[in-house]
C-alpha cells in the first residue's frame, strides 16, 4: 500500500494543497521527505493522511489516491476505506511472525521518552497503528531481549557464549552504519534479562539511561521491528529529532 497523490481542500492551516509522491518500483521501499519551517503544516499533513485512512473514515475535505487507482474522496471516504480495511483484515495471515496485510503506522514526534518495563508485546493485526511514545522504551527493551534469546535458541553453536555473541552482533549490525558509540553487549541474567549497553567509557547501562539521541534511534527503529510492516505506509513525525546530523542521514536507511 502506498500513497500516489493527495489533494487537501481545507484541513487546519492547509488549504488547496496538491502533492504527488514518489511511488515504489519493483517492490522496493520508497521514502518521501516532507521538509518545511516550523508552523508550515508538516504534522497537520501527516494527521490528515492518518485521519483520511482511518477505520472510521473521516469525511474531511479533499482526496487521497492509494495503490494508484483507489481514490478516497470526501463523498466516498467511508465506503472506500472501510471496504479496503475489511478486505485487508479478511485476507490477513500471520505466518512466521509476519502479517501479510498492509498497515498504516504513525510514530508521533516526542523529545523525551518515559520508561516503564513491559512483559509482553501486542502482536494482533491492526490496520491503523499509532505508536504510543510512552511505551517505546519498555517495548524496545522487551523486544531486544526476545530478539537475542530467539537468535540464541536458533543457533547451532555449542558454546553458550558464542551463541550470545552472535545474537548480539546480529542486533548491533542493524545499526552499524550509524556508528553508535553505545552498543548492546549483554543481557542481565540477574535482572529479568534486561538488555545491557556499553558506553565509550565502558560503563554498563540499561536502555532508560541512554542519551536522548540514542533513545530516539533505538526506540523508533525497534518500534518498526516490532510491527514488522510489509506493504505499509509509515508516517514518522520529525524522525531527526535529537539526532546527530550523521544519524539524521542514516536513520532512513536503517
Amino acid at each position: 500500500m502506498y500513497i500516489n497523490s493527495l489533494h487537501i481542500e481545507k484541513y487546519k492551516i492547509l488549504e488547496d494543497l496538491k502533492m504527488d509522491f514518489q511511488t515504489p518500483q519493483d517492490n522496493e521501499n520508497i521514502v518521501n521527505v516532507i521538509a518545511g519551517i516550523n508552523g508550515s503544516g508538516k504534522t497537520s499533513l501527516l494527521n490528515y493522511i492518518l485521519e483520511k485512512l482511518s477505520v472510521s473514515g473521516r469525511d474531511i475535505d479533499g482526496n487521497i489516491t492509494i495503490d494508484e487507482n483507489i481514490i478516497i474522496t470526501k463523498i466516498s471516504v467511508y465506503n472506500t476505506i472501510h471496504l479496503y480495511i475489511q478486505k485487508s483484515i479478511k485476507e490477513n495471515q500471520y505466518i512466521n511472525g509476519i502479517h501479510s496485510s498492509p498497515r498504516i503506522i504513525y510514530i508521533p514526534s516526542n523529545m523525551t521518552f518515559s520508561y516503564q518495563a513491559k512483559n509482553m508485546l501486542d502482536n494482533t493485526y491492526k490496520f491503523q497503528n499509532i505508536v504510543n511514545t510512552n511505551s517505546l522504551l519498555g517495548n524496545a527493551e522487551f523486544f531486544i531481549k526476545e530478539y537475542v534469546i530467539s537468535k540464541e535458541r536458533n543457533s547451532l553453536k555449542s558454546s553458550p557464549q558464542e551463541r550470545t555473541k552472535d545474537a548480539i552482533d546480529s542486533f548491533n549490525a542493524i545499526f552499524h552504519k550509524s556508528n553508535l558509540i553505545t552498543k548492546l553487549v549483554d543481557l542481565d541474567i540477574h535482572n529479568s534479562n534486561k538488555p545491557i549497553f556499553e558506553t565509550l567509557n565502558k560503563d554498563k547501562i540499561t536502555i532508560d539511561k541512554l542519551s536522548s539521541g540514542e533513545q530516539q534511534l533505538y526506540a523508533r527503529v525497534v518500534a518498526l521491528m516490532i510491527l514488522n510492516p510489509h506493504n505499509s505506509i509509515i508516517l514518522i513525525d520529525e524522525p531527526e529529532i535529537a539526532l546527530h546530523p550523521k544519524w539524521q542521514i542514516d536513520i532512513m536507511n536503517i
